[in-house]
């Protein structure tokens, strides 16, 4: 059981807009300040990516394959935005039809930016394949990561180290199927080199010393981990006159590798790895109370994103 993730994404823009530290940046002009991770764009690039992945979920594993053209373009604001078309899904060794193939293009598509003076904003997900939804906002998250609305140009030196608390919870209950949803995370980020070839940047994304989010019954309460619980989800699922919940709670990481290229400073390789240590109950009450024998578990995702010739 695994809450959607545009949820994710949401809580990781909430972060990236977050108080920042210091001036904005003119629409076309780089920050002296951010430059050891400033993307240097040049109007007409265009460059590919595949993106691969698996999610473990318990005993079941899933894999895919995502390949995506990008196309740099400088608006008429000045701000340079990379238009991102998906030309390629497989899942599980079977090929998944993305509207690619002669005559109208309908590939999905979505528009990313590391220009300090663009605003990423969820992509429209209408009507995207289901299986394509995760690379869209995996590379999404990708992206949040490295711009410098999250890092504020205090990253300029090997070694150089920030912590953006966020601790605040994200929901993602629909209030039908999913009744509870939420999650707590803050952000830790390291520069771990930075030399004339390029840079490689570290997020942790971490649990909160102290967790935010709703534990209603006591067994939730029981850390899952070395820290306190950050994440919980119930579902309902059956309905009538005696409807019954799957409740979970868990403690959920991430980290996301990014490695950039001068003197461009275009990513050329990024891992994301995104472990939950799950303890699920199912239940027959709203309160969480009355419970079968706990099942533990986790669900563990792992990407990779490279450039590709």
């Amino acid at each position: 059981m695994r809450r959607p993730r545009p949820f994710i994404t949401v809580l990781l823009l909430l972060a990236a807009c977050a108080s920042p530290d210091g001036p904005g940046v003119a629409p076309g002009e780089s920050a002296t300040s951010a430059s050891t991770l400033e993307r240097r764009y040049e109007d007409g690039e265009v460059f590919r990516y595949v993106m691969t992945g698996t999610n473990q979920h318990g005993e079941r594993t899933r894999s895919y394959s995502a390949e995506c053209e990008v196309h740099v373009v400088r608006g008429e604001d000045g701000v340079f935005r990379e238009e991102v078309r998906w030309t390629r899904l497989e899942v599980d060794g079977r090929e998944v039809e993305l509207g690619t193939a002669g005559g109208e293009d309908r590939a999905p598509h979505q528009v990313l930016s590391l220009d300090p003076a663009f605003t990423l904003t969820l992509p429209a997900l209408a009507g995207v394949p289901p299986f394509l939804i995760g690379p869209i906002l995996d590379l999404m998250t990708i992206y949040v990561d490295l711009h410098r609305n999250l890092h504020q140009g205090r990253l300029q030196r090997s070694g150089d180290h920030a912590f953006v608390p966020h601790g605040a919870p994200n929901s993602w209950a629909d209030g039908t199927r999913i009744v509870l949803g939420q999650d707590c995370i803050d952000f830790d980020l390291t520069l771990e080199r930075a030399d004339p070839s390029g840079a490689e940047l570290v997020v942790r994304h971490v649990p909160p010393e102290r967790s935010s989010v709703q534990l209603p019954a006591a067994w939730m309460q029981e850390p899952v981990g070395a820290r306190p619980n950050n994440w919980v989800q119930a579902t309902k699922v059956s309905e009538g006159e005696a409807p019954s919940y799957v409740a979970a709670v868990g403690q959920e990481s991430f980290e996301v590798r990014i490695v950039v290229a001068a003197p461009s400073n275009r990513i050329v390789r990024a891992t994301l790895d995104n472990p939950v240590d799950v303890v699920e109950r199912r239940c027959s009450d709203l309160a969480f109370t009355k419970c079968d024998e706990a099942v533990r578990y986790r669900i563990q995702r792992v990407i990779e994103l490279r450039a590709v010739e």
